[in-house]
């Protein structure tokens, strides 16, 4: 079986400053392995977050289905982007939960809600079940009911009602430190988030083995 993961994310455009922003706070761009020199205690706290790249989740990693190939999976998410629009989603702002520091929504988006719905449901097929070791690693975390179903039907808890869209800055905090970066935080993005963002495409974010980054490999166009 293969360890090579594939997920659906929003991810800034090169060019915009909330991508030069994030990029810059993780040390590494999308599209490269390469990891940016960053102060000591700012690259203790992006390690988890870099692996993962800049984002927000639309449809969570997962392996492909057997018998379901990337270039399908590729033509799939081209026929999806070429049928839905772009859009304005709330501006956003630095907030804390769960211990961890992210760049969340100040309100909620229906829009942007439909269209993680729709990428979790239109793109299942391609997914493969969740491996033991997989739910395994769930048991660590506390999941209500809906999201113990939500992970056997969808491989993820965190999806329709329980879908609260993020891009995340730091591994988890708390104390003191937790109200110190997110202080620093807010002052670094203050710039950035004064209106609301476009959501002009989805990307596909590919994980070659365990443990190595996500890259973005493809970057399908929403209707503008």
């Amino acid at each position: 079986m293969t360890s090579a993961r594939h997920a659906l994310y929003f991810a800034p455009e090169e060019g915009c400053a909330l991508a030069e922003f994030g990029w810059s706070w993780l040390g590494r761009r999308p599209d490269s392995a390469d990891l940016l020199p960053l102060p000591p205690a700012q690259s203790e706290l992006v390690v988890e977050a870099r692996r993962y790249g800049f984002h927000a989740t639309l449809k969570a990693p997962f392996r492909l289905r057997e018998g379901c190939f990337r270039d399908d999976l590729l033509s799939a998410l081209a026929d999806f982007a070429s049928r839905r629009p772009a859009f304005a989603a709330p501006r956003l702002a630095v907030s804390a939960a769960d211990g961890f520091l992210a760049l969340r929504p100040v309100t909620r988006s229906s829009a942007l809600q439909e269209l993680a719905d729709a990428c979790v449901r239109d793109f299942d097929h391609f997914r493969a079940p969740l491996t033991e070791d997989e739910r395994r690693k769930r048991l660590a975390t506390s999941l209500s009911q809906r999201q113990w179903a939500n992970l056997e039907q969808w491989g993820y808890p965190y999806v329709f009602e329980d879908f609260h869209p993020h891009l995340t800055l730091t591994g988890r905090l708390s104390g003191a430190a937790l109200g110190r970066w997110q202080e620093h935080l807010q002052a670094l993005t203050a710039p950035l988030l004064k209106e609301e963002i476009m959501i002009r495409s989805i990307c596909l974010f590919e994980q070659r083995g365990q443990g190595e980054p996500f890259l973005v490999t493809g970057r399908f166009a929403l209707l503008s």
